[in-house]
């Protein structure tokens, strides 16, 4: 497990923030829909890898904050999937990219993995319908 630094602390900024904290403990997130919705998009599994189930909606992007939307601005993740790999992922496109564009690279990413596992699925119950139909 990492260790959180001040100067690390200070980096990712806005989501450790008071208010963020606030409004991610707050009854409207944890009921809200737009989370629950989040984890459903792939039936309750994580994003990256399916076999893990999904324990929280991570956000992709702040921009949208109460306001989100499934993979506009949420993902579905596995905490040891999120701090395994999304967390170094990140932080080497921000070294490489810089923190902007590195963010940006990851949030493109992370609805690219959703939308393949969807494609995954669609394939999968294109099969089977053809099955049936022979």
């Amino acid at each position: 497990m990492r260790i959180l630094t001040t100067k690390r602390f200070n980096e990712v900024g806005k989501f450790l923030s008071p208010e963020y904290r606030a409004y991610i403990n707050s009854p409207q997130w944890k009921r809200g829909w737009r989370r629950g919705l989040t984890l459903r998009l792939l039936f309750g599994r994580d994003c990256i890898l399916p076999i893990f189930p999904a324990h929280d909606a991570d956000h992709i992007t702040y921009r949208n904050l109460t306001r989100e939307l499934p993979l506009r601005d949420l993902v579905p993740l596995n905490r040891i999937v999120h701090r395994q790999v999304i967390t170094p992922l990140r932080d080497l496109l921000r070294w490489l990219l810089g923190r902007k564009l590195g963010n940006g690279v990851l949030a493109w990413f992370l609805r690219g993995c959703v939308l393949f596992w969807w494609g995954v699925i669609f394939a999968i119950v294109a099969q089977i319908a053809a099955l049936m139909q022979s």
